[in-house]
């Protein structure tokens, strides 16, 4: 009897020890997400990057790949990715919520080239971008030990990206996090990758965990190729830029205040119409200088990489406002912004407004140093340096609705100057009627340049004009209405896709809500009661158009 007993005990040991969760791509039972799944309905849109080093205890910074190599969906090879490096993070940010929904909620995808050579990263999550929650990370005993005899393969960890070869992504369910009244899992906009570092990091249950790479190279680290959501909200509204043209010329002129008796003729206003906002920028003559000032926003998209390499042959570096590389990659449209703070520069600008003048609020928006800010940072010798951009919100009456900072570069707390985009939370502005950006800097001969990217916000519906509202009702249908188990949308012109349809309740809570694109333009009702409801059918550039529904089975 205590033979069997000692059999059946020796027997679970080994079970547990053993035990194994889902293997690598075309085993039973894999979980692998393709990047091809149509599942997924957005991709990320912003990367933050903060590098880590070549090994444990290395001063060398990796630097393989640039953070826009992760925005969008992956491509099929393994070089467009973004490395880590050991112990590195990466902040990623969408163009909608991830919500709670059934089954995974959103994917991670790394460049791992084979089944064996896994470099791993624990999955963190965020919906205020201050308090995060790290998915519960498992490995098995067996390969928690240093040296083993097989390949670390893809069963033998759990709730850690990277464990799948190219091409396959490991997805994440909202619900494996425990409820905390810091973390709404219906409103997720941040997701934050850590590196595992290998022979050093430490699982859920505190054993260490080791990777499939156990050398020093300059792709160290989890290399990033994209993170896909499954399960997304209404998507936010964004300015991004890029269906503007760099020779987009749109001004007028406003009578000039006249506080300054330099100032002469006129002062104009231009203004960069994206997304339901505009950027404006204003100029003016300056008679006893002779020159004509201008201060706020410009369009561009020139990008050149001096900021790392430290040459300036090839531009003028204390006038020029270009970015490393544009938030989304090379070629693609970004707004560079100068800030002054001299007496003459009386007007108030680096302006950001709601197109129909209304009240909309601020989520978030990525800046990087330009080219001169860089370099002038660089060079100069005055103590206590540091470079801060600072975001005001404003409401109707011109009182302060909050204020955001950020540094990209802080001597005194070791901050280095910063060559990438960051991303500057603006949730804390609330609701504003104008946002206004200014710089400080304690040297006053630093170009005060900066690069703005990816405005996102929340409400602020553009009000349609009786033309606009009539020619979406006779372009975009809702049937059946009455409806009994589905509703179809359907569109006599191409709209810009994702569209999310939303219905509201009479009390205005949202019953139902589905992301609609061109394979599938339906939403099912059929869990709604008999009444009559609202809906909303929305993109990324706003409202398209709202009415009543009626379900009646």
């Amino acid at each position: 009897m205590k033979k069997s007993i000692f059999f059946v005990a020796s027997l679970l040991a080994s079970i547990f020890v053993f035990a194994q969760y889902d293997g690598e791509v075309g085993t039973e039972n894999c979980k692998a997400i393709s990047q091809n799944d149509e599942r997924i309905v957005s991709w990320a849109k912003g990367v933050e990057l903060n590098r880590g080093t070549w090994d444990y205890g290395d001063e060398r910074i990796v630097d393989y790949g640039e953070p826009y190599m992760a925005i969008g969906k992956p491509d099929s090879t393994t070089t467009t990715a973004v490395s880590l490096g050991e112990g590195g993070t990466a902040l990623i940010t969408f163009d909608r919520p991830i919500i709670d929904g059934s089954g995974e909620d959103f994917v991670v995808f790394e460049n791992a080239f084979a089944p064996t050579f896994l470099e791993l990263a624990f999955v963190e999550v965020s919906s205020d971008g201050v308090n995060f929650f790290r998915f519960p990370a498992n490995t098995t005993s067996y390969h928690n030990q240093e040296n083993v005899s097989e390949g670390r393969t893809a069963e033998h960890y759990n709730n850690l990206a990277g464990k799948y070869e190219l091409g396959w992504g490991v997805g994440f369910d909202l619900t494996e996090l425990e409820d905390n009244e810091l973390l709404d899992k219906n409103n997720i906009r941040f997701v934050r990758l850590v590196d595992v570092i290998n022979g050093v990091s430490t699982d859920i249950d505190g054993n260490i965990i080791y990777d499939g790479v156990s050398w020093p190279t300059y792709s160290q680290g989890f290399d990033l190729t994209g993170i896909g959501i499954i399960n997304g909200g209404e998507p936010y509204r964004r300015a991004d830029f890029e269906n503007l043209a760099l020779n987009f010329n749109s001004y007028e002129l406003v009578d000039r205040e006249n506080n300054h008796d330099f100032l002469t003729g006129d002062v104009y206003v231009k203004t960069y119409p994206s997304g339901g906002l505009v950027f404006e920028s204003k100029g003016y003559y300056i008679s006893d200088y002779d020159w004509f000032m201008t201060l706020g926003f410009a369009l561009s998209n020139i990008t050149d990489d001096s900021t790392a390499t430290g040459n300036t042959s090839n531009l003028n570096s204390y006038y020029t406002s270009a970015s490393k590389y544009a938030l989304e990659g090379l070629g693609k449209n970004y707004l560079s912004a100068f800030y002054s703070s001299w007496d003459m520069a009386t007007y108030e600008h680096n302006n950001v407004k709601m197109t129909d003048g209304g009240v909309f609020s601020p989520l978030g928006v990525y800046v990087s140093q330009s080219l001169a800010s860089y370099q002038n940072l660089e060079s100069s010798d005055v103590e206590h340096l540091y470079f801060k951009i600072k975001a005001v919100g404003y409401d109707a009456d011109n009182s302060v609705t909050g204020t955001s900072e950020i540094y990209l570069y802080n001597e005194d707390e070791g901050q280095e100057n910063m060559k990438d985009w960051s991303y500057m939370n603006l949730a804390s502005l609330g609701e504003v009627n104008k946002v206004v950006f200014s710089v400080e800097c304690p040297d006053e001969m630093v170009s005060t340049y900066f690069c703005l990217d990816n405005f996102v916000y929340e409400g602020g519906d553009l009000v349609l004009s009786d033309r606009a509202m009539e020619k979406n009702n006779s372009e975009i249908k809702i049937y059946p209405n009455p409806a009994r188990d589905y509703i179809n949308v359907l569109s006599s012109r191409d709209l810009t896709t994702p569209i999310v349809i939303s219905v509201y309740n009479a009390q205005g809570l949202m019953v139902a809500q589905q992301n609609l694109n061109d394979l599938n333009m339906s939403l099912d009702v059929s869990r709604l009661a008999n009444g009559t409801y609202f809906y909303r059918i929305s993109n990324i550039n706003g409202l398209l158009k709202q009415g009543k529904l009626v379900i009646l089975k």
